[in-house]
């Protein structure tokens, strides 16, 4: 049977279809198998030069990125996934307003909605690095162009589902045509979620419109950084990264200027380092990688959806004013994900907000530095800084803080970034020339807590699911690991994909993030708890003694980690940490939203009440 992309009415699991496709997967595993080994051969020999600095060939041009001890634990990762340029002032004004409804429930018939706020509102106003215009998030004025950037070459007779254990190496990439405005998945955001996704899609046979608001390259508010994870995963893509910096232990400064080091270990399933590499040319990279498999890149917003006769969402209008349709959608497009809200996965009461703010400064700094801070005294920052070493000798500085469901305490890193820079040079971390940058400010959405990651035939990917690290900010592994499992659990029919990828979510993620969650919603409102824990962690001897499985629990690094005495501390971490939040609404609702049994604990316009 064959399936033509112009068809309307073609949809992606007509069992003929799949007949068709498993002709093919004895021959693909069968090239797979034999070029696997040579390849993986290959990228270790060429792959990156190893943490030593006086080795390393980068070593003038690109400073080791803050994290010399981040390899094995991206922790000042900020990950902003969907991200929105003001003035500080702005903020403050705007991020309690109200809107954003969307109201006309009767379109989605298989699910409830629940009413969305507005996206928080935009940070500061430049992008001078890439000397970019900036539009804030939902902003309509100055739209692009929205043209499609470019087409796949053409071939209808293809094969549209190829077995998802295919996904992995270049050598089964396959360019598949796109005709029309209908595709088989719709994956919306280009971030490192959506472009793996994509590109697992578009390897795997499927026609897929990548869509998003900005084109390649931009900037993203970030320490940009890659954990471990997320190197092991774009090696199982087969991407690599060029001009990346390996980066091995990092340093944690306490409230009172002590340092403990972390060290970085590898594990049976990642490696022992981190890479540093800029957002915008780490993004771009990955963009250009989907796109090159067969993704169809279309630059422009989303606008209004679009619903089938059954009531599914089933494409979008765009700020072209063009429409797209799909059998599929991937939401990828942030913290304040329009699909999400479109969809009503999304219970605004019981979200975990976090903002960062970040800029860059002309230091030396060699080893990043990771900042508990107290803002006044024995009253700790409700977050941390870092220093990372940067690009062509500047440092990335930043500040990043939860604020829970209160978005106008976003502020607060805009309002304190200057005395935590004093801070900086009053411990020593910060030593070079004292201006900056523009700031650059970005909103995450952490914990998974607030959002269902899948319903019907929408998937949520990355920070447009929440999967950000409570405890540290990390995105980017989450972002590639979840869009690689949405694009494989599609490429199996997408009938079913919405309950596999909820179980992958649920073995993969749901575990730490429901336990760190919930420890990160019972201490934010704590300033004296943050600081006395803070100063216990850097305090002499203990720090030391618990540093290698801090460094694994902290950095959600404990699932293939090597025996071992660090590994047993994480384990006694994590195991106290599940009996603590056993009660814990906030598990509670994850666990519902994982099984997807329709409206959380307490409803969804009702805000916490109880434990954390």
């Amino acid at each position: 049977m064959e399936l033509d992309a112009r068809d309307p009415t073609a949809r992606l699991d007509h069992p003929g279809q799949l007949a068709k496709g498993a002709r093919g997967i004895g021959d693909v595993s069968q090239q797979v198998r034999e070029r696997q080994g040579v390849e993986r051969a290959v990228r270790k020999r060429q792959s990156l030069p190893p943490p030593d600095h006086e080795s390393d060939p980068f070593a003038g041009a690109v400073p080791r990125h803050g994290r010399s001890a981040l390899s094995q634990h991206p922790l000042g990762q900020i990950y902003a996934d969907d991200l929105g340029v003001a003035s500080g002032h702005d903020l403050q004004r705007h991020a309690g307003g109200t809107g954003g409804h969307v109201e006309d429930g009767r379109r989605l018939g298989c699910h409830d909605l629940v009413d969305g706020h507005p996206p928080p509102a935009p940070v500061l106003t430049e992008r001078e690095d890439l000397r970019q215009q900036v539009v804030a998030t939902g902003q309509a004025a100055e739209e692009g162009t929205g043209e499609t950037v470019r087409v796949a070459a053409a071939s209808h007779d293809r094969e549209p589902f190829l077995d998802a254990r295919r996904y992995s190496k270049p050598s089964v990439t396959r360019r598949r045509a796109v005709g029309g405005e209908r595709f088989d998945v719709l994956v919306i955001g280009s971030g490192p979620a959506g472009s793996s996704a994509a590109l697992v899609l578009a390897r795997g046979g499927a026609r897929v419109a990548l869509i998003d608001k900005a084109a390649f390259p931009r900037d993203k508010a970030c320490g940009d950084l890659v954990g471990p994870r997320g190197v092991a995963l774009l090696d199982d893509l087969g991407v690599e990264i060029p001009d990346a910096r390996r980066v091995g232990e990092m340093v944690v400064v306490g409230p009172t200027g002590r340092q403990v080091r972390l060290p970085c270990y590898e594990g049976e399933t990642y490696p022992g380092y981190a890479i540093a590499v800029p957002r915008s040319r780490f993004d771009a990279h990955l963009h250009d990688a989907a796109v090159a498999a067969g993704a169809t890149p279309i630059v422009a917003r989303v606008r209004d959806p679009l619903f089938s006769s059954a009531g599914d969402l089933d494409g979008f209008m765009l700020s072209t004013g063009s429409a797209v349709r799909a059998d599929a959608v991937i939401g990828a497009d942030g913290a304040t994900s329009r699909v999400a809200e479109f969809a009503g996965l999304v219970d605004p009461a019981r979200l975990l907000w976090g903002f960062a703010l970040r800029a860059y400064v002309e230091d030396p700094v060699a080893v990043p530095h990771i900042v508990l801070w107290e803002h006044s005294r024995r009253r700790g920052f409700p977050g941390y800084g870092w220093l990372f070493p940067g690009v062509g000798g500047r440092a990335n500085v930043g500040l990043g803080l939860g604020v829970l469901a209160d978005r106008t305490a976003g502020t607060d890193a805009v309002r304190s970034f200057d005395a935590f820079l004093c801070d900086l040079r009053r411990f020593g971390v910060l030593t070079g020339d004292a201006s900056l940058s523009s700031r650059l400010g970005g909103w995450l959405k952490m914990g998974v807590v607030g959002t269902v990651p899948a319903r019907c035939r929408v998937l949520l990917v990355g920070d447009a699911a929440g999967l950000v690290n409570p405890l540290q900010g990390e995105g980017i592994s989450q972002a590639m690991g979840s869009g690689r499992a949405a694009a494989d659990a599609l490429l199996l029919g997408p009938a079913m994909a919405a309950a596999r990828y909820r179980t992958f979510v649920a073995d993969t993620y749901a575990p730490y993030q429901s336990t760190t969650a919930a420890i990160h919603g019972a201490l934010l409102p704590r300033p004296r708890a943050i600081a006395a824990a803070g100063r216990l962690l850097t305090a002499p001897g203990i720090g030391r003694l618990i540093a290698g499985g801090w460094s694994i629990f902290w950095n959600d690094l404990l699932t293939g980690a090597r025996p071992g005495a660090p590994r047993g501390v994480a384990a006694t971490a994590q195991g106290l940490g599940r009996v603590v939040t056993r009660y814990s609404r906030r598990r509670r609702w994850l666990d519902d939203a994982m099984r997807d049994r329709g409206r959380p604990p307490d409803g969804p316009d009702r805000p916490p009440t109880g434990s954390a």
